[in-house]
């Protein structure tokens, strides 16, 4: 009996779960703590929501969960249920007790939990079960061993000692109810007063003068001003009840272990809710074993359960209802894609899906389900005036269901398989389809009336009785009672290009879902419409469903979204977000507003149900925001304090540029419609937003200044909620510190100081270069003049009939061409101070030899101006160390200028030795230098005014190099002068030098010109041509004349004209000058030496440049041989007839040798090529006496002139003769073989008559072959 009755009321409290689990349901935070198992929480002074769980303590901000772990934190000992308390004292800060005599508080400015006491020091073996704080500054501490009371000096009071105190409530001042594990005491000014015995206490609450007491298997007991413990409440518990408290309803909230938790009456201990878990309802308790609970500050109750996470019933938090298809479980829908949903006048929801109908009671725990795969897509329901509920839809006959025997009746009725709306409306029932037009269906008589209305998508009664239809061409609105029909397919300004889908009737509006012109509302009273499109921030212009809501709010979908209008502000609120739907999917004509209010909308993945109500647009208040981390990438801690949140600045050493911060907000209730901006101001351009507490990371951030900004942003009015900064300071690395950035302005300015002197030095040197260079291009062009100076002297001093006076003069001036073209040589050499310039070359001279040499011609240019030159060396300088190139130009240079601007009067020079030195002295009595100008004489182009006077011309960078020159010998020049009187120049030079890189040394027969390579005399060249290429007239007219008298000779300017020539004339050698106009001698050599069909002529370069470079180019552009002007026009011939004999020699060779090695010898890869592709083709056909020249040409894709040319040129004959020469060539081997008669080898070799091959074979060799 005593089963029966505790059965029943179980049963009953059940039932009452369904009924108020609706109304105020919870949200379960599972996954995101450190543990299932919860043994309490709490909240603290900051609103941080503290959970303890068997694998740490999780702080929650409402977003964001971060985990602590104590290193010797006891797990759950007694198997059941953990001793550990979390309490917060009087100050809001954490307090954790646990049972092994640890007492443990939260310092939030290091962000950590630190020990306080541990009491087994001081009483071995004792427990804490409870922890209380009543006030000035001292903790109660309920133990198993009593309650004892510490202040911040100790331990003060210990007070029933031989029972285990479980909780402690404060009644008042110095005024305390004990529940201990057998027995209730209270302690009142140090005194103790049994109260009740033989009652093992888990939980108290002293609440109106009443104390509440949760028992361990007693249920709930209560103890009234008389002081008698009696029960309390109206359902006896036999499991512990482990948290009592009392909300701000004056209700009393009971949490226990094994029977969920409940709501009594205060006075009357009537039940008033019962909370149980459902695994098929999210919204209920998530487990029956509640451990603890907990009233945050804005009133939101926590739930913590042994079992199964923490939950929260929040006020103001809206309650989302999510009904999906379950597989296997009847108790759910029959398929996630609902078209339509109806509730009938017993307050049952009816769904109609892709897989037929089914349903849900009130309660919503009693489904239905008439599945018809056969029959189509459900598109319409509505119940008639005798409660069958009529089903239409897409592909099958109309038809309707008796709720209460689940029967089934078919309308046979070929026009109505199309259905897409019903309406009941008294006891009519209106049709609308696609198939039909727009029908009434009387239930009582069972007749039928149609209205001219078709392609109806839905149908609606507005609040004076007439009937709206949403078709392709617009809203129909009939009168039934008239019958009139007025048809709307334009709203003022408005009009319909697309079908409506569906109606809302409200009042005289009435609001129409349009396919692709949005959502329209239309004043059916004004005639006056607005419009809601893409350009009002909707998603989509293509609308799925309305519906208006108790409080005149529209609700309306697209196929993404869920909006929510106000018709005054005229604002749609995207819902998405707010309902926890990323992408909607909302089907068309999927809504109903429930008869209590709540909307429901289909989706393609199920049903959401929610009460709009709830959905509070008001301003949330302020909103915390919380900076909850702050990491480096190597995990380390940018300051002291680990508790982020709590600062204001943060400074991170240079390097320390690459950061995560993490963000979140203090709040419980609102997450749903907050986002988050997040922006490092002197970062980022622009702010990132979020919809979702995270973290952001920083990568390579500049040092300097910046103030991260955070901010939580209402996401309905985009007001700020809560802003929070914090300034980052990155330091400059020491390089770039306040000191050195000083420093480095100090190198910059010294720096720019520097490149200004260094851009005037460059400018001026520039100057100097494009001078010195004008000068070396003169002195260049001075090298043919000089040429044809110097040849006909050499040709003069080497006739037989000269007398010995001209002879001598002859030969003087021969003497000083050489000179002068070694000084150009040298001058010359100047723009390669890279090269050998810049090395001295030192040879000993006997100081009187050399002095003599060099000085005897200027003493003629002396006397030939009528000045007295003289020279002297004094006794003691014998020997001297010089590089004579470079003395010879210094010598040449001063004394030129004294020749040059001495008019009359003398020039003397001065040869002496000094004891580690030897000098030079080379005065005159010229027109001097003027004192203003004297500083500056060397200087590059420097000239004084009374130099320019002169008729002399000169560059003015004669004595620069002088300088120079002088430099590079370790020596010294000075002078002195007075203008109109003349000028002395002093060199000095050492006596010894040490070798170095830039010394070196040589004996003076090193220094002798180059002997000319021994040519072989050739008596017969008269039958070569030549080709000269030379632009200066002269020097082309002197070699042409040079010439004529042994060969056949062309001329050209260029060589680009040369070219032309060569194709033309074929000639046996070309001598070309490097620097000319259109195409220079380098260019020509390689056209020439890189065309098959002129690669065998020998080109001879005649070039003034000597350096070393300038013959590797030629020499590298195919050059047969490079001859340096000016030339031996005597060695010039030798080194032509050298070219030709070696030549005929390459010839003979070619034509007489079958020999491989024989081909190797020519200079030049094209003619090898040329020569074996030629030998390669005639051999192949050998036998072929019809082998004709143009087959061969062919072969070798050349012209017959080019290949006749070509072969004449290499082996002196032409392809006829080759070709027979050849083949007699080859026949000898044959014949040498003794194995073929003299008609075979003749078949062999290309001959068709054997008698010819006889005649030519014997004019070749001389017999017969017969005879070989």
């Amino acid at each position: 009996m005593m089963f029966r009755k505790k059965h029943i009321i179980l049963v009953l409290l059940t039932l009452l779960s369904f009924l108020t689990a609706r109304a105020e349901g919870f949200v379960t935070l599972d996954g995101i703590l450190s543990g299932r198992k919860v043994y309490q929480v709490t909240q603290d002074g900051d609103g941080f929501v503290w959970i303890y769980t068997q694998n740490g303590i999780d702080r929650f901000d409402g977003h964001t969960v971060k985990t602590y772990r104590i290193e010797d934190l006891p797990q759950s000992r007694d198997q059941i249920l953990s001793s550990t308390r979390l309490e917060c004292d009087n100050f809001g800060v954490l307090w954790m007790a646990v049972k092994n005599g640890r007492l443990y508080r939260y310092y939030k400015g290091l962000d950590s939990f630190h020990l306080e006491m541990d009491l087994r020091k001081n009483h071995p073996g004792i427990s804490l079960y409870s922890i209380c704080f009543p006030g000035s500054g001292t903790v109660a501490l309920g133990t198993s061993e009593g309650i004892i009371f510490l202040t911040e000096g100790g331990e003060e009071a210990r007070y029933v000692t031989d029972r285990i105190v479980k909780a402690i409530a404060v009644k008042g001042t110095d005024a305390f109810w004990l529940g201990t594990d057998n027995g209730i005491f209270l302690l009142e000014n140090g005194k103790v007063h049994g109260v009740a015995d033989d009652v093992d206490v888990a939980s108290l609450l002293y609440e109106g003068g009443k104390l509440y007491v949760g028992t361990f298997s007693e249920g709930m007991k209560v103890v009234g001003d008389d002081g008698i413990l009696k029960d309390f409440g109206t359902v006896s518990l036999k499991v512990p009840v482990w948290a009592i408290l009392k909300d701000g309803e004056g209700r009393l909230v009971v949490g226990s272990d094994g029977e969920g938790m409940f709501y009594f009456d205060l006075e009357s201990g009537k039940v008033l809710a019962h909370y149980l878990a459902d695994d098929l309802d999210r919204s209920s308790i998530p487990g029956n074993t509640v451990s603890d609970l907990c009233f945050d500050v804005n009133g939101n109750l926590w739930v913590s359960t042994t079992t199964d996470w923490v939950c929260r019933q929040s006020k103001g938090t809206p309650s989302i209802e999510k009904l999906a298809h379950q597989p296997g479980n009847p108790n759910s829908l029959l398929s996630d894609h609902v078209n339509v949903i109806f509730e009938d006048a017993s307050g049952n929801i009816w769904f109609g899906t892709n897989e037929g109908v089914c349903s849900v009671d009130p309660s919503g725990r009693n489904w239905k389900n008439y599945p018809m795969p056969d029959l189509g897509v459900v598109l319409a329901l509505t119940q008639d005036v005798r409660g069958d509920v009529w089903v239409g839809g897409y592909g099958f006959p109309l038809y309707k269901i008796n709720p209460k025997t689940g029967t089934t009746t078919v309308f046979q009725d070929d026009r109505f398989n199309h259905t897409y709306s019903l309406l009941t409306d008294g006891e009519y029932v209106w049709i609308g389809g696609i198939d039909s037009p727009l029908a009434r269906y009387d239930v009582l008589d069972g007749s039928f009336a149609t209205y001219p209305v078709d392609n109806i998508g839905d149908i609606r009664m507005t609040f004076d009785g007439k009937l709206t239809s949403a078709t392709i061409g617009g809203l129909c609105v009939l009168d039934s009672g008239t019958g009139s029909l007025t048809v709307l397919d334009s709203f003022g300004s408005k009009t319909l290009t697309y079908p409506v889908r569906c109606l809302a009737n409200h009042g005289e509006v009435v609001w129409l879902a349009t396919d692709g012109d949005g959502l329209i509302c239309y004043d059916r009273n004004t005639g006056t419409a607005r419009s809601f499109s893409k350009d009002s921030g909707l998603s989509s212009d293509s609308v799925t469903g309305v519906v208006v809501d108790w409080e005149d709010n529209v609700w309306f979908a697209t196929f993404e979204s869920l909006y929510r209008l106000d018709p005054v502000s005229g604002v749609p609120i995207d819902m998405n977000g707010f309902l926890g739907v990323t992408r909607g999917s909302f089907n068309p004509n999927a809504v109903c507003r429930l008869s209590d209010g709540r909307l429901a909308f289909g989706t393609a993945d199920g049903v959401i149900v929610f009460d709009p109500a709830e959905f509070s647009m008001k301003d949330p208040g302020q909103i915390a925001p919380v900076i909850s981390g702050f990491n480096l990438p190597d995990g380390s801690k940018p300051t002291v304090s680990t508790n982020v949140d709590l600062l204001d600045r943060i400074t991170l050493k240079a390097g320390q540029n690459s950061f995560r911060i993490a963000y979140s907000a203090l709040d419980f209730t609102s997450g749903y419609r907050t986002s988050f901006s997040s922006q490092l101001v002197g970062f980022d351009m622009v702010p990132r937003l979020s919809d979702a507490a995270g973290e952001i990371d920083y990568y390579n951030i500049p040092s300097g200044k910046y103030d991260y900004t955070l901010k939580v942003i209402d996401k309905y009015s985009g007001n700020i909620l809560g802003e929070r900064h914090l300034s980052i300071l990155i330091k400059r690395p020491l390089l770039l510190s306040w000191w050195a950035l000083s420093l480095y302005a100090a190198l910059l300015v010294a720096f720019v100081a520097m490149t200004v002197a260094w851009y005037r030095r460059k400018s001026y040197n520039r100057i100097m270069t494009e001078k010195i260079n004008t000068f070396v291009n003169f002195a260049h062009d001075l090298k043919t003049p000089i040429t044809l100076i110097k040849t006909p002297l050499n040709d003069l001093e080497s006739m037989d009939d000269l007398s010995d006076k001209v002879r001598s003069s002859v030969m003087t001036a021969n003497r000083n061409s050489d000179r002068l073209m070694s000084m150009i040589n040298n001058l010359l050499d100047i723009r390669k101070n890279d090269r050998d310039w810049s090395v001295l070359r030192l040879a000993e001279y006997d100081s009187g030899d050399y002095l003599d040499s060099v000085l005897a011609d200027f003493s003629y240019a002396a006397r030939q101006k009528g000045l007295d030159f003289s020279y002297r060396i004094e006794p003691g300088l014998n020997d001297i160390w010089i590089d004579r190139e470079k003395m010879d130009l210094i010598i040449h240079n001063i004394l030129s200028n004294s020749v040059k601007y001495t008019s009359e009067g003398f020039i003397k020079v001065l040869a002496k030795s000094e004891r580690r030195s030897w000098t030079l002295e080379i005065s005159d009595s010229g027109i001097g230098i003027p004192a203003d100008f004297q500083s500056r004489i060397f200087r590059g182009s420097y000239r004084a005014d009374n130099a320019r006077e002169c008729d002399e011309s000169g560059y003015g960078i004669g004595l620069m190099i002088t300088r120079q020159l002088v430099g590079q010998h370790h020596g010294a020049i000075s002078y002195s002068s007075v203008e109109g009187e003349g000028t002395t120049f002093t060199l000095s030079f050492p006596k010894k030098y040490k070798a170095s890189d830039s010394v070196v040394f040589r004996k003076e027969s090193d220094t002798l010109e180059p002997i000319p390579d021994s040519v072989q005399q050739d008596p017969d060249n008269s039958g070569n041509r030549i080709l000269i290429v030379e632009d200066d007239a002269e020097t082309l007219e002197y070699m042409r004349s040079s010439f004529a008298e042994e060969y056949s000779i062309n001329t050209a300017t260029d060589g680009q004209t040369a070219l032309g020539v060569i194709a033309e004339k074929n000639p046996d050698i070309v001598i070309s000058d490097v620097i000319m106009p259109v195409m220079n001698g380098y260019d020509l050599c390689r056209s020439v030496k890189s065309d098959v069909a002129t690669s065998h002529i020998p080109v001879l370069l005649l070039t003034g440049m000597t350096d070393r470079e300038s013959v590797i180019r030629g020499l590298e552009s195919g050059a047969d041989d490079y001859i340096v002007k000016p030339f031996d026009m005597s060695v010039l011939k030798a080194r032509i007839r050298n070219i030709l004999n070696e030549r005929q020699r390459l010839r003979e060779a070619i034509l007489y040798s079958n020999n491989a090695s024989a081909r190797n010898e020519y200079s030049n890869k094209l003619d090898k090529e040329f020569m074996d592709k030629v030998i390669s083709v005639v051999q192949k056909e050998l036998s072929n006496s019809e082998f004709q020249i143009n087959d061969l040409c062919r072969e070798l894709a050349m012209s017959r002139t080019a290949f006749y040319n070509k072969l004449k040129s290499l082996t002196g004959q032409g392809p006829n003769d080759f070709i027979r020469i050849y083949r007699l060539e080859r026949s000898k081997e044959y014949l040498a073989d003794h194995r073929y008669s003299i008609a075979e080898v003749s078949d062999m070799v290309g001959f068709s008559d054997a008698k010819y091959f006889s005649v030519c074979f014997k004019k070749q060799f001389g017999l017969s072959p017969s005879r070989f």
